[in-house]
C-alpha cells in the first residue's frame, strides 16, 4: 500500500483502467482474481489518501496565506504607530529648537535641525475652477471614466438589459472542508 501512495494520480488512474479492462475481459460467473481485487483496492485507497493529501496541502496553504495577511496587517499597524511616534518626536524637537530660538542643535554623532519645506498653495473652497481657456491659473486634467460593474451586475440580475454587458457565471474555486 505504501508504494501506491507514492504513485502519481496518473499512474493510479492507469492501473485502474488496466484493472477495468481485465474485468471487462472476464466471463460472467468467473471469480474475481485476488490479484485484480488487490489492485483495485490499493488504487482506491491510494486515490483516497492522495485526495486527503491534496486537501491537507490546500488547508495548509490557506492557513499560510491567512498568517501572512495577519503579519502584513500587524506590520502596517506597527508602521502607523512608528510614524505617529516619529511625528511626536519631531514636534518635541521643534518645540525645543523654537524655545532656544535655534535652527539646529549639534550632537556628538548627529546634528538635529530643521529645514523649511517648499511653500504650497492653499485654495479657498470658492476658488473658480472654470476652464475657459482664459485663465492662466486653471488647467484641464482629463478624468478617468470606467464602468461601474457592481451597478451593472445588480441591473442584470434584476433582469434589466444593459447594452454591451452580460453576466458571466463565476469561475469555480476549490473548497476544502
Amino acid at each position: 500500500m505504501e508504494a501506491a501512495v507514492r504513485k502519481s494520480a496518473w499512474a493510479i488512474e492507469l492501473e485502474l483502467l488496466d484493472a477495468l479492462d481485465e474485468l471487462d475481459a472476464m466471463e460472467d460467473g468467473d471469480d474475481l482474481p485476488d490479484s485484480l481485487a488487490a489492485v483495485v483496492f490499493d488504487c482506491m485507497e491510494a486515490a483516497l489518501e492522495k485526495r486527503d493529501a491534496l486537501a491537507g496541502a490546500m488547508k495548509r496553504r490557506h492557513a499560510e496565506i491567512a498568517a501572512l495577511m495577519e503579519r502584513a496587517t500587524d506590520a502596517r499597524i506597527k508602521a502607523e504607530r512608528a510614524t505617529r511616534s516619529l511625528e511626536r518626536l519631531n514636534n518635541y524637537i521643534l518645540s525645543i529648537l523654537d524655545l532656544q530660538d535655534k535652527k539646529n542643535l549639534p550632537g556628538v554623532q548627529y546634528r538635529i535641525g530643521w529645514r523649511r519645506n517648499p511653500d504650497r498653495v492653499e485654495l479657498a473652497p470658492d476658488f473658480p475652477l472654470l476652464h475657459n481657456g482664459g485663465s492662466p491659473y486653471v488647467r484641464l486634467i482629463t478624468a478617468t471614466v470606467e464602468a461601474d460593474k457592481r451597478a451593472i451586475a445588480e441591473a442584470l440580475k434584476r433582469g434589466d438589459t444593459v447594452p454591451g454587458a452580460r453576466l458571466v457565471e463565476g469561475s469555480r474555486r476549490i473548497v476544502v472542508s
